[in-house]
């Protein structure tokens, strides 16, 4: 319950669906930040090889009977490039897990809820798609051909 009023609109309303879960989440943990003993992962900024890492602290870290599921909780609006650095570094620490259960990291927007609650429920997350996730990769990609355009036409 501490820092309650920090956390965003999403998140309160993705809690109010984790509540719902009855047995299909065994245990779920609202992560924090900053700080070594919450759970990050690390990712690169300003790409190429002098490229500074930093972390990101997903916003919850749910475990199931049989997977343990890290969730990055945004807006439906949220499509900041930083988003797609924090989503390629949550599939590659996802890609190099090696524990007992089956990790999946998704980011979600409220989008999203319905379907992967559904999937929670029905066990069959390994064939869930995130909107958001798809929206930011669309959407970055239109930027990087927006911005490329751009640049040849200023040759």
């Amino acid at each position: 319950k501490n820092n309650k009023e920090q956390w965003s609109k999403p998140e309160k309303n993705f809690i109010g669906e984790l509540e719902k879960t009855d047995n299909d989440v065994l245990w779920w943990f609202k992560n924090g930040v900053s700080e070594s003993k919450y759970f990050g992962i690390a990712y690169k900024k300003n790409g190429g090889s002098h490229g500074s890492y930093y972390a990101f602290y997903p916003d919850f870290v749910l475990k199931t009977k049989k997977d343990i599921l890290v969730v990055e909780i945004k807006d439906d609006r949220d499509l900041k490039n930083e988003n797609l650095l924090k989503l390629n570094a949550g599939r590659e620490y996802q890609k190099k897990y090696k524990g007992k259960e089956n990790l999946y990291f998704y980011i979600l927007s409220p989008l999203d809820y319905f379907n992967f609650f559904r999937a929670l429920k029905d066990q069959t997350l390994d064939s869930f798609k995130s909107k958001f996730e798809e929206n930011l990769v669309r959407y970055t990609q239109s930027r990087k051909v927006a911005s490329a355009t751009q640049t040849e036409k200023s040759k």
